[in-house]
């Protein structure tokens, strides 16, 4: 994997490094993550690096953000609708948290999604 920086939409050349990490390393993170806290995720590699993808984000200060996480007005909720593999095949990212029928089950990420580039 390599690092690219990006200072006010420039690539900072010099300061490209690689490192002995690949993004299935934080794929699997996401996935212990999630079927410790949530649910068993633990066969759905597909699924979670959608959500990876779609939801994980780099925090300006990680200490900011995880005190902000642990409170509910200043926490930035994420939602992801999981796969019920009949009408959703592949899951999706949910602005508002309510269900759409009793079949969808909706997945609520709060640190986990600047959790993970942390690692990097």
């Amino acid at each position: 994997t390599r690092i690219t920086p990006i200072i006010q939409h420039q690539i900072q050349n010099e300061h490209i490094r690689r490192i002995r990490l690949a993004g299935k390393h934080m794929t699997n993170y996401l996935k212990e993550l999630i079927t410790y806290r949530y649910f068993d995720v633990s066969e759905e590699s597909i699924v979670i690096d959608s959500i990876k993808e779609e939801l994980c984000e780099v925090a300006i200060s990680f200490t900011e953000a995880m005190e902000d996480s642990k409170y509910k007005s200043r926490a930035k909720l994420k939602y992801y609708s999981l796969p019920d593999h009949f009408t959703n095949k592949l899951g999706h990212v949910v602005e508002q948290p309510q269900k759409r029928n009793e079949n969808e089950q909706i997945l609520t990420l709060n640190r986990e999604c600047f959790q993970i580039p942390e690692i990097v």
